[in-house]
């Protein structure tokens, strides 16, 4: 459709974006032009997140909430964690055809109503959604999602329907830092489940939703590395891989983390050890910046820890913000050369002197605007602090989503499916990245199931197909409020686009548009 491409061609333009990534931008016109659910995933590095503030920035009039498994990931997708937004108990287990996730009946003592008690605008708000967008969707647990699809279905009283007939956008990688279950949790969900992870609930299955993988990666520019990386992924790593990165165990020395290296590490513990270490080592004064909490901010939304910052001039930091025009990125290493009340002067490794302002992080609340027929991102609370942290050491979990030139990587150790690649796939270059002990086969962890689910990408006929059925939808769409607005010519040229595509006539919702388009062809 010309009117689409012609849109989508201005947006891109906007957000100097890559139009020749055709994933992204079919995945992005599922997402804003269709009513069809959409899982995203892509290695390291493929523009998850670019998508997803996109995707907000476009909008297309949807009505649209944001939330993600942790705090963290909340704040950093300006949306609301899982367990606040549906206040779910997070020390509540629920299994499949629990009497708390029903909808009751007369004089039932347990039931969805009673159980999470949503307050009356949480309840207009999921009434009247038309996207749900998860971020990190690999870290949220299987019976998470199917607690959502429960509460979606019986408060939009579409019990038929996956998910109450909202759409999903849902955004990660199976193959990176997988959900946390306890042993003691998984002995009563696997008798229900598969596996631990999303893409085995119930409601995902019944969703079944068009499944888009981002291959264009734009961390790493050496091929070579980049099919490195995919091997480790995909559980394809050769003895020649391992090989590879082992040889560079002899470029390692704990004096790189004073040549702008940072270590990522699996233990909280060593990290911490590491950090503290090198600041006592600095002999300047050492000063602290307290954290400051604005109205509704709990504590556990802070994006980092601790929240209060120590530092001396010589730390070596990082930054946990992107601002381009302060000229600083998230992951950013750099070292401190001067520090005052309301500003901190660092260093980058280009020798660029940067002076950083605190940053405000917001706690956003989603809310139904009745009047105006939208979804309102309302600003509870802020938390106020400089965006910068002790960074000669950082673990794993703490780097997802991070970049860095030159990195040393303590993953030996690793106990977790993904960690390693998670780790590998933070470096830019090969030549950037140092091993601080070898890694043997068994040390690089895959979920099987991960890899299982990976092979049901939805192939590209189907992908074209919503195409089609989408770029004639909005079209009709657009046609409508262009005649409602008096723009009568470009209506009637939309009409016409959309029904070369697609016929309408077998569609009882789209009724409306086409009297519409009939009358206005009789008048002409």
């Amino acid at each position: 459709m010309s009117f689409l491409k012609d849109f989508l061609r201005e947006e891109f333009k906007k957000q100097g974006l890559d139009t020749s990534n055709s994933q992204f931008i079919h995945a992005l016109e599922i997402a804003l032009f269709s009513e069809r659910s959409l899982f995203l995933t892509g290695r390291a590095g493929t523009g998850k997140t670019t998508f997803l503030h996109t995707f907000r920035n476009i909008g297309w009039e949807k009505k649209v909430a944001v939330i993600a498994p942790t705090g963290v990931a909340a704040i950093n997708a300006k949306g609301r964690t899982i367990h606040s937004f549906f206040r779910i108990d997070p020390r509540q287990l629920f299994l499949p055809g629990d009497p708390r996730l029903s909808p009751g009946f007369k004089g039932a003592k347990e039931s969805i109503y009673t159980t999470f008690r949503l307050t009356k605008d949480r309840i207009k708000l999921i009434q009247n959604l038309d996207t749900l967008v998860i971020d990190e969707i690999s870290m949220v647990r299987v019976e998470l999602l199917d607690v959502i699809d429960s509460i979606l279905r019986v408060y939009r009283k579409k019990l038929q329907v996956p998910f109450g007939g909202v759409q999903l956008i849902l955004i990660g990688d199976p193959f990176q830092l997988p959900p946390i279950v306890k042993n003691t949790d998984w002995e009563y969900l696997s008798k229900h489940y598969s596996s631990r992870f999303f893409f085995s609930s119930k409601g995902f299955q019944e969703l079944n939703p068009v499944h888009i993988e981002l291959q264009k990666i734009y961390r790493q520019k050496d091929e070579h590395f980049k099919g490195l990386l995919n091997r480790v992924r995909e559980n394809l790593h050769t003895y020649g891989d391992l090989k590879l990165l082992n040889e560079t165990v002899k470029k390692y020395k704990f004096g790189l983390l004073d040549q702008g290296y940072i270590l990522l590490g699996t233990h909280n513990a060593a990290i911490t050890e590491i950090n503290n270490k090198k600041l006592d080592a600095l002999s300047g004064k050492e000063i602290e910046y307290k954290g400051v909490f604005k109205d509704t901010f709990p504590p556990s939304l802070v994006p980092f820890e601790p929240m209060d910052i120590k530092l001396k001039v010589g730390a070596q930091v990082i930054f946990l913000r992107n601002n381009s025009e302060e000229g600083f990125y998230n992951g950013m290493i750099a070292k401190v050369t001067h520090l005052e009340e309301k500003t901190i002067t660092v260093q980058t490794r280009g020798r660029r002197s940067i002076e950083v302002h605190r940053e405000v992080w917001e706690n956003i609340e989603f809310k139904f605007n009745e009047k105006e027929n939208k979804v309102d991102a309302e600003v509870i609370g802020t938390f106020t602090q400089f965006p910068l942290k002790l960074a000669w050491a950082i673990t794993v979990h703490k780097s997802q989503g991070l970049t860095f030139d030159k990195c040393i990587l303590d993953i030996s150790r690793s106990f977790e499916a993904g960690q390693v690649y998670v780790a590998l796939s933070r470096c830019s270059s090969l030549e950037g990245l140092v091993l601080k002990q070898p890694i043997a086969m068994q040390s690089v962890k895959v979920s099987p199931e991960s890899l299982s689910f990976s092979d049901q990408k939805t192939n590209e006929e189907e992908i074209e197909k919503e195409l089609v059925e989408a770029r004639a939808g909005v079209a009709m769409r657009h046609a409508f409020h262009c005649f409602k607005n008096g723009e009568i010519e470009m209506a009637k040229k939309l009409f016409n686009e959309a029904q070369t595509v697609r016929d309408f006539t077998i569609y009882p919702k789209w009724q409306q548009f086409l009297r519409v388009r009939n009358w206005m062809l009789n008048k002409g």
